[in-house]
């Protein structure tokens, strides 16, 4: 079979993308690739500048690196891949194709997998949202193969799954879905995007390990066409059956609501040309119009009516509660329960300025499983899960109160301990050695397995009454902790380095 295909990632991005699939690549050698592409430069910059990531920062973030700190490796690889599908083809080799409502339909696609992934135990939103928006990039690539399908394409865009797939079979002698899995072997895509861009339509044929994230695709992409096909009464039966098999029963309706209101700020953010998005209400009324047309008196109506009322103010408050509820896991990584690493950056920065003000002294702490990869190669993903789990509880119970322990990357966390200078700190992380020390898990295979950790540890202690740049210095800060943990892991691990002196308040002159 002739499977179509698209270019190549352009340089730059295939460096990112290269880099990105390792968890221990350098945030400067990141910043560097993203520095060579102006253009996606420029997308990062306005991407970290969002209040996604910006976090409490007034001042704009101008700096390639600062940007690519904030959003992170595996935030950088996924937009790095939303840049090259959005590049592969323009409306001048698609002439009589809507491409501005095919990025808004891929969008809607990406924000349901998103909200859904966000509702969901051990999947990540920001990789699901990437895994939406190239869910129909294979039908770009048999379109360029074949222009004048296009009419065809739009015949069916928006039509059940099963007649989708059957008029591409007959079109173009292959499914969009196949042609993905060859674009993603072809770019070296990771598993976790390409299993489910291989099998969001058949996920009980998928491998147990994208099992859930093939399930949230498939019931994304039914969410999103609800909202635009004009044959919404079985639409919506699909829509509910997929999204309530993953989420429970009457949960199909919160997310449409939240769909619609987030589909424009994800537009705005990736560059995306978005139309108005319509409101539930117009949805649900359109799906149920003929029924009501033809089974409902007019004294039925009313009761619907009331019905209707009714529920509607039951769904504002679950949705006003489920609301307050994500607001919470906005700051929370699903697997460990721990802090994420943007509650870290802004508690970390007011923390900073606060010390500034007053005095006192603050500290990092940043720790590392040792051997993590080897974990994971050698007894599976879910063991490794489970080691994660196991390791934040240990050193989430040495710290106070009053600190901030959160999950900063796979095997990465950070310790925020206010009012406390390096003696301090030295005193926790050793508690923390001798916690996860302790420690015994079984492995799949019935043996008795310890893991250590290695720690560094950074501080910053006095006042500043200098005008202070509190993102620099937050950078500055954590690197000098990083230095620190390699220092520990260069030294044989299952040990910690503290810096040698506190970390000064404003940036040495070279």
């Amino acid at each position: 079979m002739d499977i179509p295909t698209l270019p190549a990632p352009p340089r730059a991005l295939a460096a990112i993308l290269e880099a990105a699939s390792d968890p221990d690549v350098p945030m400067d050698q990141l910043a560097s690739f993203v520095a060579m592409d102006p253009t996606f430069a420029s997308t990062v910059l306005q991407v970290a500048n969002t209040a996604r990531y910006r976090g409490t920062r007034k001042e704009p973030i101008t700096n390639v690196r600062l940007a690519t700190l904030r959003l992170g490796v595996r935030s950088l690889r996924n937009f790095a891949l939303c840049h090259t599908a959005r590049s592969c083809a323009s409306a001048q080799q698609l002439p009589n194709f809507n491409l501005t409502q095919f990025w808004e339909d891929s969008l809607r696609c990406a924000v349901a997998n998103e909200i859904l992934a966000e509702r969901l135990e051990g999947l990540d939103p920001n990789t699901a949202f990437t895994v939406g928006l190239l869910q129909e990039l294979g039908v770009l690539a048999m379109l360029l193969k074949d222009p004048d399908q296009c009419a065809e394409y739009d015949r069916v865009a928006h039509l059940a799954p099963d007649v989708r797939l059957s008029s591409e079979r007959r079109a173009f002698g292959a499914t969009h879905p196949e042609v993905a899995a060859h674009l993603a072997e072809t770019w070296g895509l990771p598993p976790d995007l390409a299993i489910p861009l291989a099998y969001h339509h058949h996920p009980q044929s998928a491998p147990p390990e994208g099992l859930a994230a093939c399930q949230v695709a498939e019931a994304a992409e039914l969410l999103a066409i609800l909202v635009i096909t004009e044959h919404k009464e079985p639409a919506l039966a699909r829509a509910r059956n997929a999204v309530e098999a993953l989420l429970g029963p009457d949960t199909l309706e919160s997310a449409l609501e939240e769909l619609a209101a987030r589909v424009k700020a994800s537009g705005s953010m990736l560059g995306i040309e978005v139309g108005e998005q319509p409101e539930l209400d117009t949805i649900l009324k359109a799906a149920n119009q003929r029924l009501v047309a033809e089974n409902l008196s007019y004294e039925d109506l009313v009761s619907q009516l009331e019905l209707a009322i009714a529920e509607k103010e039951h769904l504002t408050t679950l949705l006003n509660e489920r609301n307050r509820e994500l607001e919470r896991l906005a700051t929370i990584d699903p697997l460990t329960g721990l802090f994420n690493r943007r509650e870290l950056f802004a508690r970390s920065e007011a923390e900073l300025l606060r010390v500034a003000r007053h005095g006192s002294a603050v500290a990092l702490i940043t720790c590392d499983i040792d051997h993590f990869k080897m974990v994971n190669d050698t007894w599976g993903h879910p063991f490794g899960d489970e080691v994660l789990r196991g390791v934040s509880a240990a050193i989430l119970g040495c710290v106070r109160n009053t600190d901030l322990l959160a999950r900063t990357g796979g095997e990465e966390f950070t310790a925020l301990l206010p009012r406390t200078n390096s003696e301090g700190a030295l005193v926790l992380a050793k508690r923390m050695l001798r916690a996860v020390s302790r420690m015994r898990f079984l492995t799949p295979d019935r043996q008795e397995h310890q893991v250590t950790v290695s720690l560094g540890i950074a501080w910053v202690e006095g006042s500043c009454h200098d005008a202070l740049d509190a993102q620099e210095l937050l950078t500055r800060w954590m690197n000098i902790a990083d230095q620190a943990l390699y220092a520990s892991k260069d030294g044989g691990r299952n040990r910690v380095t503290h810096a040698t002196s506190a970390v000064p308040w404003l940036a040495q002159a070279a």
